[in-house]
């Protein structure tokens, strides 16, 4: 919570192991991040470009920055943005329903104990989903 998003977004790429696509918004839009997921074998693609991205300035722009504004209006891509959308529905899901991820208990408070505390929550959310509320899935 004291760091920007992409600058953790640069650390956990840096995790990566296997290639594929990452999603994300114009917090994401950095030359910086595009040359670094590049590097892991990922393509960044973000449904918004900065508001100046157009014009592309004085400054070089990544090579994958630039793949990606071409990828963006292709149905792949499309296809992607709207992966992103139910992902982002699925996490509103799991902060609103009866046994969501609230706010934490004071005895969760260690790194172990909020991994526990998630996995369980997810848990109980996908026995909700599946048995309790077929149609919300």
């Amino acid at each position: 919570m004291n760091e920007s998003e992409p600058k953790v977004a640069i650390e956990l790429v840096s995790k990566l192991n296997d290639p594929g696509y990452l999603i994300g918004d114009r917090a994401y839009d950095s030359n910086k991040l595009y040359d670094i997921c590049a590097s892991r074998d990922v393509q960044l693609v973000t449904f918004q470009h900065r508001k100046n991205a157009q014009g592309f300035g004085h400054r070089r722009h990544s090579e994958y920055r630039m793949r990606a504004m071409h990828l963006k209006d292709t149905n792949f891509c499309l296809a992607l943005l709207n992966s992103r959308e139910q992902i982002e529905r699925m996490f509103g899901r799991l902060t609103s329903f009866c046994c969501g991820l609230s706010l934490l208990p004071s005895w969760v408070r260690t790194l172990h104990r909020v991994e526990m505390w998630i996995m369980a929550k997810m848990i109980f959310y996908q026995i909700w989903r599946k048995e309790l509320a077929p149609s919300a899935a």
